[in-house]
């Protein structure tokens, strides 16, 4: 059994997992994705949730995919949870984008119009807790097909959309909450 590594994690902290995250948070290890300061294989499963969308497509997301599979193990798991680019906009053609106004979204998003929520999500925003002159926003949203080529290009033998609170990884099923389970993207990917 290899250590457990947590990417980007926030104030999402998993007990006994490795938490990285690039903001000084106690109880993270400071780093990035594309920069883990761990040894090659010595990680058994890694989590990156709300994360990749965040990252810039051409300039970090190949290598964090990559620095991701060289600290993990021959056979490891990576699971990675992202809004879901299919979904959304499903919902906004379907006029019910409305399911995703939650307590994290700033308090206008409730009440905006269609277009302005799909906007915020697909793009980010600030939001109220955002300290002024940062943007949290999006990158990029992937759907299904995109972001297993994505893992497939960069390291992983396998890559597959999973449900919510399943998973090939035993230590990932019995650990790990999805968050956003009903609006999320989950895929894995295993290492050669």
């Amino acid at each position: 059994m290899g250590l457990r590594l947590n990417i980007g994690c926030g104030s999402h902290l998993l007990p006994g997992w490795i938490n990285l995250d690039p903001a000084p948070i106690p109880g993270t290890v400071r780093g990035c994705a594309d920069a883990i300061p761990l040894a090659d294989g010595s990680v058994e499963c890694a989590v990156m949730f709300d994360v990749i969308e965040h990252l810039h497509p051409r300039k970090e997301v190949g290598n964090a995919l990559r620095e991701i599979a060289r600290v993990l193990q021959p056979g490891g798991v990576l699971r990675i949870s992202t809004p879901d680019l299919a979904k959304l906009v499903r919902a906004y053609v379907d006029e019910r984008l409305r399911w995703h106004a939650a307590a994290s979204q700033p308090l206008w998003y409730a009440g905006a119009l269609a277009a302005i929520q799909f906007s915020a999500h697909a793009f980010g925003n600030n939001g109220e807790t955002t300290p002024p002159g940062v943007y949290d926003g999006h990158q990029v949203l992937y759907d299904e097909s995109a972001l297993i080529d994505l893992l497939r290009e960069n390291g992983y033998r396998e890559a597959f959309r999973q449900r919510p609170l399943e998973s090939v990884s035993e230590t990932i099923r019995t650990q790990v909450r999805d968050r956003w389970p009903d609006t999320a993207l989950i895929v894995e990917a295993v290492k050669w």
